[in-house]
């Protein structure tokens, strides 16, 4: 869950937010909306990584003095409501016990630097939009596995909708898969900036400023403003987000998009019920669209009653990346394995010519029982996503090779004493890594896993290939882990030629 962008307005690394409870350190920036920026930090009292929301309306307000927030008086009631709210509806959450594995935990609500802040649990992977970007080549998922991501969404939010309480930014980037330790994959909706709770008669409990709208996925009523209970306007966005895993394509803003042209944009595999399900849960009229979460999961033939854990996760898609080059570990593990083969051919033949003893039996098991715990693991990134095998091990590469032993060496050593001795291993270093993954052309896998030197190259290769948001991405990383500098602003002033950063933010270097 990672943003590197650098965001207007954002409190800079290192700040130190206090609440009544707690203090709260600033490690990065995640994310940020119109209404709010979102961080990573790090609660000083036990060293807990947890996700910390701003309550920062970009358009009313600015970054003040001390870290505050600041902002014309003209605007100080819509300031101050925006405010209420903000804790209200994070408070809520808490206090109605709403707990579900596919969302997002609320930790504390706080007022600080003359704003609002809310805590909750870090969710570590990617949302959406970077698992079909970075992870899935831009390219769209299958019906199945765009299901099966959905549907613990669509039971989750059920349940929200059951209290009374609508999310109203549901989109690709607000929904973030995270691994689980049986290697499957959960679902995780964050960001309830934007959520609101209504009474039983439908009316709602705090006051409506103009809520923030995402562009493809918010419908027409909600640039409007909402004043009644509209889970309508959830299955529109659910519906759109379920378009865009199936498109790989940003959905055009609802005052635009027709049914014609949603056909369009699904490929003929599609069946006919996903494509009547999808159009029916975007329709403009608000009374013409599908009127529940419940008949939305229905017209999809998706069960989202509760069955245990199995309902909260997905194992469907392959989070590893598709490689263009063998997997280095592989590559390691075979040499290795070969390398002990070859040395215990050795040692049968060398050992059938002398007397057995003691400590020739130990150093042959020895060396058999290394082959198991032979890898190549690189330290994955905070961010990263492993692949549907499990989370790889944070440790440091290793890749144990068995050092030959002249006759004479084993000789001496068998005069000098009978005891077991300890086997000598060499790792790779960084440089023998980063050259073998060259020669292979498969940065990917090591730059996944958070090895820096392999961002600068990744990001030639995107670039290359037409991948433009994904080398923007790993320029970003370069640079902020000032690693292959050349290389990056070289890439960077390629994009910059073919018109990229026409609308976005140019990375500073």
């Amino acid at each position: 869950m990672g943003n590197s962008k650098v965001t207007a307005g954002a409190l800079p690394e290192g700040t130190v937010i206090k609440s009544p409870r707690d203090n709260y350190l600033v490690v990065s920036v995640l994310g940020s909306g119109g209404f709010g920026i979102t961080y990573k930090v790090t609660r000083l009292s036990d060293g807990k990584t947890l996700a910390l929301k701003e309550y920062f309306p970009d358009k009313l307000c600015e970054r003040g003095g001390g870290d505050t927030m600041a902002y014309l008086r003209t605007n100080a009631q819509a300031i101050e409501t925006g405010i209420h709210d903000f804790k209200t509806e994070a408070e809520r959450l808490m206090r109605q016990k709403i707990t579900h594995p596919n969302i997002v935990a609320v930790d504390e609500v706080f007022e600080a630097n003359n704003t609002a802040y809310y805590t909750m649990e870090y969710i570590d992977g990617y949302n959406l939009r970077q698992y079909i970007v970075h992870r899935n080549s831009g390219k769209p998922i299958s019906v199945s596995q765009a299901l099966s991501v959905m549907r613990p969404v669509l039971q989750a939010m059920s349940l929200l909708h059951k209290n009374k309480i609508t999310h109203l930014d549901i989109k690709h980037e607000n929904i973030i898969l995270t691994v689980e330790d049986d290697g499957s994959l959960r679902p995780v909706i964050i960001d309830f900036g934007q959520s609101k709770h209504y009474d039983r008669k439908g009316n709602a409990t705090s006051q409506l400023t103009n809520a923030g709208c995402s562009d493809g996925f918010a419908p027409p009523e909600q640039y409007q403003g909402l004043y009644k209970f509209t889970p309508q306007a959830d299955v529109y966005a659910l519906s759109a987000t379920l378009l865009y895993l199936l498109t790989a394509q940003l959905p055009e803003k609802s005052s635009e998009i027709t049914a014609a042209k949603i056909i369009r944009m699904l490929d003929d595999s599609v069946p006919e019920r996903i494509k009547n399900a999808i159009v029916n849960g975007m329709r403009r009229d608000v009374d013409d669209r599908t009127q529940s979460v419940e008949l939305l999961a229905e017209s999809l033939g998706v069960d989202i009653a509760d069955h245990g854990h199995e309902a909260n996760v997905t194992r469907l898609l392959n989070i590893s990346r598709q490689k263009s080059g063998p997997d280095l570990s592989r590559i390691w593990k075979i040499a290795a394995v070969a390398l002990v083969c070859a040395g215990v051919a050795g040692g049968i033949w060398w050992y059938a010519t002398l007397p057995a003893s003691p400590a020739a039996e130990t150093a042959a098991v020895d060396g058999l029982d290394s082959v198991d715990s032979l890898s190549l693991n690189v330290p994955q990134e905070n961010l990263a996503v492993a692949d549907n095998q499990g989370a790889t091990p944070q440790n440091d590469r290793t890749a144990d090779k068995p050092v030959s032993e002249s006759s004479d060496d084993i000789q001496s050593n068998k005069k000098e004493d009978t005891a077991p001795r300890e086997d000598v291993h060499n790792e790779p270093t960084d440089d023998e890594l980063f050259a073998q993954a060259k020669s292979l052309d498969d940065f990917q896998k090591l730059a996944d896993r958070g090895y820096a030197k392999a961002y600068a190259p990744l990001a030639e290769k995107y670039f290359a290939g037409r991948h433009y948001e994904g080398a923007d991405y790993f320029v970003r990383k370069a640079l902020a882990a000032n690693s292959g500098r050349q290389t990056a602003i070289g890439v960077i002033n390629k994009l910059t030629v073919i018109g990229y950063y026409d609308d976005k933010e140019k990375p500073q270097y």
